[in-house]
């Protein structure tokens, strides 16, 4: 994959709603030149509980649905917190209804004691957010750190992927509505308590096995079909495959 990185943020993690605004309308405008599909957001604010599209920016939800209008997911992280009110909402833009929605999990499968989430959004994906490795500024590798923002890049690659393999196999696209949905069939669930939802740990390699439920063709080269020599001895078998 080729990441376009937008940035947004200044040093100290402080985004403006104008400058991530502009960066999603970039991505929309110029998706076409660039061939993007997915836009990842480890970014937001507030908690919800319930479809934020008409209280927070309007231009938001506005935004992601012109991405979503050009076959753009938009994955955003749900947000975190310190304290023990974690099942209480999710942040904005995670809220916004057209949103790809993602929390987190720790290495154990179990949901992160730090990830927002709530009841009234049972599509929210999961994936891992623990004690993530990944590069550092010294170019080695090592603990960068847990948080939704860790999860939200998980499920940005696996939807590029899975969209790139579904492009090679069908020469068609899959909805950012049905790369949710099959995530969610093909996931892991994982029993949440503290909002009595089982929620999808995203599995690729299940979602795969679901996207191409088409067997390879096999053609035997030797012995030919017609061969009926009986014998004790070993037998090479020769297949060509076509996928």
């Amino acid at each position: 994959a080729h990441i376009v990185a937008m940035k947004v943020c200044n040093s100290q993690g402080n985004c403006k709603d104008s400058d991530v605004l502009s960066a999603i309308e970039w991505c929309t405008t110029n998706s076409t030149k660039y061939n993007i599909s997915v836009i990842s957001m480890s970014l937001g604010g507030g908690q919800y509980t319930s479809y934020c599209d008409s209280e927070v920016n309007s231009q938001y939800a506005t935004l992601i649905n012109n991405a979503v209008g050009k076959n753009i997911s938009v994955v955003v992280s749900t947000g975190n917190t310190n304290g023990n009110n974690q099942a209480n909402g999710i942040a904005a833009p995670s809220c916004i209804k057209n949103a790809t929605r993602v929390s987190a999990t720790d290495k154990s499968d179990n949901m992160a004691s730090y990830a927002f989430r709530h009841e009234n959004f049972p599509d929210i994906l999961l994936a891992p957010g623990s004690s993530i490795t990944s590069s550092k500024l010294d170019g080695t590798f090592g603990n960068a750190g847990s948080g939704t923002s860790y999860s939200a890049p998980h499920v940005a690659g696996a939807i590029a992927l899975i969209q790139q393999y579904y492009n090679a196999i069908k020469n068609l696209s899959l909805t950012p509505a049905q790369l949710i949905q099959a995530f969610n069939v093909t996931g892991k669930r994982i029993s949440d308590s503290d909002t009595g939802v089982d929620f999808s740990r995203i599995d690729v390699n299940a979602t795969f096995n679901t996207v191409d439920a088409t067997s390879p063709t096999l053609s035997l080269i030797s012995p030919t079909p017609d061969d009926n020599t009986v014998t004790t001895s070993n037998v090479s078998i020769n297949l060509s495959s076509s996928e």
